[in-house]
């Protein structure tokens, strides 16, 4: 699986950087249906996460320069990314505040449920739609004839969703088998051991979701994350 972090307000400051990374998501989602993947007829399901915090950055190497970014709200929003669901864009409550206090703003926003990300738990919310601009002005793309005013019943369209879950379930059972004649650790156990140590690098009692009050300090937010 492949996955991107973009983030907004570094290195200089904005302060629509949470409405730019919501109005972003939207077009992720969006433009990943008009993608279809080559023999399985099927378009590309995006999923999405934003954490919302403070970072730090800078560039790294000498050899290869790169602008590299740092911080639990990096690893809040991996980890939001791989608690959301394909189609769907996933955001911490610290994005719904933040994005709130713009007089501009409009988005729409549907609870979703507590999860803990090592030691602080984070509230979630999912991206219904911004009342203020279509999919078809946030892709800036000409809507047809049949498609819907707005176009969120096509970004929320759950066409493909079964088949993708079918191929999904094919693709691990031929991979049991082949780990199953495959000597040395099986990639099962690669995956678990992984996930080991991203369990222990994500435990910390400090709290980055400035939107949360559950049992942890808010912390002002200052850049968007999106994973």
């Amino acid at each position: 699986m492949d996955s991107y972090l973009v983030v907004s307000g570094a290195p200089n400051a904005n302060e629509d950087h949470a409405e730019n990374m919501l109005n972003l998501a939207l077009g992720f989602v969006f433009s990943g249906r008009l993608v279809v993947v080559p023999g399985m007829n099927l378009a590309i399901r995006v999923r999405v996460g934003i954490s919302c915090g403070p970072v730090v950055a800078g560039v790294v190497s000498q050899e290869k320069p790169r602008y590299c970014i740092f911080g639990q709200t990096v690893n809040v929003a991996r980890q939001i990314r791989s608690f959301s669901l394909p189609g769907k864009i996933l955001l911490t409550n610290s994005v719904r505040t933040t994005v709130s206090r713009n007089q501009k703003s409009n988005f729409t926003f549907t609870q979703h449920t507590v999860f803990e990300v090592g030691s602080t738990k984070v509230l979630t919310y999912f991206l219904e739609k911004n009342e203020k601009m279509s999919v078809w002005e946030i892709c800036d793309v000409e809507k047809g004839p049949a498609d819907s005013i707005d176009g969120y019943r096509e970004l929320h369209s759950t066409e493909g969703a079964e088949m993708w879950d079918s191929s999904k379930r094919a693709v691990l059972r031929q991979q049991q088998v082949i780990d199953a004649f495959r000597p040395g650790p099986s990639r099962t156990r690669r995956a678990l051991t992984r996930l080991q140590s991203v369990k222990r690098k994500f435990r910390t009692a400090q709290s980055n979701d400035s939107g949360v009050s559950i049992s942890e300090p808010n912390v002002e937010s200052a850049v968007c994350s999106v994973m």
